[in-house]
């Protein structure tokens, strides 16, 4: 199935002010210096853009951002799996709600260095490309067949000196944190006594990295606890 796209671009705060009207999806800066960093105004103006970290130190801020920048002065190869790692867990509990899937950002060239260091430390991430040699329909085309554990979710293909312009995935843009409700427990005697009377109940799921995870439902706490985690 064809992944619906969008357009959009990326800039400094000290660039917002030249954003064309029809930017579509905007993306900025948690980190960096002050021209670079958006300001609360900025995130205002643009309340669902994407959120980027280029910071070379990571913290417990940074990952909350969408996308980590794996680039000359911005983040290390050595940042990148406990990065993943983090933002994952972030992500599943809502630290920041609005927080998109993990996604890694690389030149065309570093692309495989990236997936290697996620292979290492047994991660998976989307991708960010950064290839100025292609067009906008290639882009597209790009994000629009993307698969794999790695899959491509914005290609920026164009340095407009005061933006970068590029194709987004709708769907990736769309998988934001949330708050949840109170987990509902399975069904038994803590719905109905007249229920099934379970001792335990578990349930197993597959994770996106392939491991096989099992939780146990916590009555006291109302709760699903991990119990199990087998690399399969």
């Amino acid at each position: 199935m064809t992944v619906p796209t969008v357009y959009g671009v990326d800039c400094t705060h000290a660039n917002i002010q030249h954003l064309p009207g029809n930017a579509g999806i905007v993306a900025g800066y948690v980190t960096g210096s002050p021209d670079i960093v958006w300001t609360n105004n900025d995130w205002s103006r643009f309340p669902n853009g994407v959120r980027i970290d280029q910071s070379p130190v990571n913290t417990s801020l940074d990952e909350t951002a969408d996308v980590l920048d794996f680039e000359n002065g911005a983040a290390t190869v050595d940042d990148i799996g406990s990065w993943t790692k983090a933002a994952w867990n972030n992500y599943h509990n809502a630290v920041r709600p609005g927080q998109r899937q993990p996604c890694i950002y690389a030149s065309q060239n570093s692309i495989s260095t990236v997936a290697n260091a996620l292979v290492a430390a047994h991660q998976v991430a989307h991708l960010a490309i950064a290839n100025y040699g292609l067009t906008q329909d290639n882009a597209r085309a790009t994000v629009e067949n993307a698969s794999g554990p790695f899959p491509v979710v914005w290609v920026q293909y164009n340095d407009h000196g005061l933006y970068d312009e590029g194709i987004f995935s709708q769907n990736w843009l769309n998988l934001r944190s949330s708050k949840m409700a109170s987990p509902v427990p399975p069904p038994g005697q803590w719905l109905d006594a007249k229920e099934w009377d379970w001792k335990e109940v578990m349930i197993l799921g597959v994770g996106l990295n392939g491991h096989l995870y099992g939780f146990v439902y916590d009555q006291a706490k109302n709760e699903w606890v991990q119990q199990l985690n087998i690399g399969v």
